[in-house]
């Protein structure tokens, strides 16, 4: 008769340790890669923000050309850098023009401007007699805006190389993202699959899960650049039609802090505003105010939602919590790593549950 497995020799079976040092592997290994490709997680991330843009389009031009992949990944990748990398170009060689401009009028005008024509201004001249403040103040505070602008200047020139060196890691990083943009138009139904076919989890659950990240990642992708796109040509316009300075510029910034929950495109449009009716303007203010403002909500409160919202099935405040954390930890990306990670936690946790239900271990 055989006597029983001793726990300790239970323990010690080959057989019981191998699975726990496969494990052990695979993610000693998978840190290794992710050290070794860290310097490209930009690029990476660039490239699977361009493929989900232009996957549909990809489709169709791969269909059109009778299923001939190298030639329709290759002209996928050209209609990127038609749509995208050209009018990119253009737009930074603006806004470089445009921020020159802006701050060569605003040295301009605190070194010619006379502190006492402030008191013209009814507004001004409201907040100069509620604090009290003298003609030597504000003089003694243009001084102090103008020394301040030339350190700042002097400041930049220093650090003029760093800003170089940036840009040519940005530059890199682009390029290299083109050529994986190109691999995953060639080779994305593939790389998918095996994704797909080793994802941990049983058959039941995976169909759902992979569903769910590739929605949740649409959803994220173009509802922050669709709508920050949208800001931004919004104000961009208004700045234009009201003929106001620079209006490139200010789409750009408009667009980049529409990115940043309850800050928005305010932090633009009403010092704007501000700006219009304390040159008399009033009926312009009011209505460029009312044009902005409108067209914030409408982007906001209908076209974010419809592209979010609905989509990930998350509760406005986490969202907003998610995007907030998610910036902190992980810069720009983490507008779309933020929301992505707490959504798929939140799937798995609601599949787990609903699998442990259908198996009976524990009770509904």
């Amino acid at each position: 008769m055989k006597e029983p497995d001793r726990p300790y020799e239970s323990f010690l079976d080959i057989r019981n340790i191998i699975p726990w040092i496969t494990v052990i592997f695979i993610l000693g290994f998978l840190i290794l890669a992710i050290l070794t490709y860290r310097s490209f997680l930009m690029s990476l991330f660039i490239s699977a923000i361009f493929y989900i843009i232009f996957l549909k389009p990809h489709h169709f031009i791969y269909q059109k050309l009778g299923n001939r992949k190298t030639l329709a990944s290759l002209l996928s990748t050209i209609l990127t850098i038609m749509v995208i990398v050209i009018p990119l170009v253009f737009i930074v060689i603006n806004l470089i023009q445009e921020i020159t401009y802006a701050v060569s009028l605003a040295k301009k005008y605190m070194n010619h401007v006379d502190p006492a024509s402030f008191k013209k201004n009814e507004i001004i001249a409201g907040i100069i007699e509620t604090f009290n403040i003298t003609d030597e103040n504000l003089k003694e505070m243009q001084i102090n805006v103008i020394k301040s602008a030339q350190e700042l200047g002097i400041f930049f020139l220093k650090n003029l190389r760093y800003f170089f060196s940036d840009m040519v890691h940005f530059m890199v990083n682009f390029v290299i993202s083109l050529f994986v943009l190109f691999l995953f138009f060639r080779n994305g139904d593939e790389i998918g699959k095996t994704i797909y076919d080793n994802f941990p989890f049983p058959e039941e659950m995976k169909s759902q899960v992979v569903q769910r990240m590739i929605s949740v990642f649409n959803a994220v992708v173009k509802g922050n650049i669709l709508v920050a796109f949208a800001q931004g040509f919004v104000i961009g316009m208004l700045f234009w039609i009201f003929n106001l300075s620079t209006p490139i510029l200010y789409a750009v910034l408009a667009a980049f802090f529409s990115l940043i929950p309850v800050v928005g495109t305010n932090v633009i449009w009403i010092p704007a505003a501000v700006f219009i009716y304390s040159h008399g303007h009033t009926t312009e203010a009011v209505l460029f105010s009312g044009l902005a403002f409108t067209a914030y909500l409408l982007l906001e409160n209908l076209l974010k939602p419809l592209l979010m919202d609905k989509q990930l099935q998350l509760h406005p405040f986490l969202l907003l919590l998610s995007i907030l954390g998610g910036i902190a930890e992980f810069g720009i990306k983490g507008l779309i790593i933020g929301p992505f990670a707490i959504t798929i936690f939140l799937t798995l946790w609601q599949l787990i549950k609903i699998w442990n239900i259908n198996h009976g271990i524990i009770k509904e």
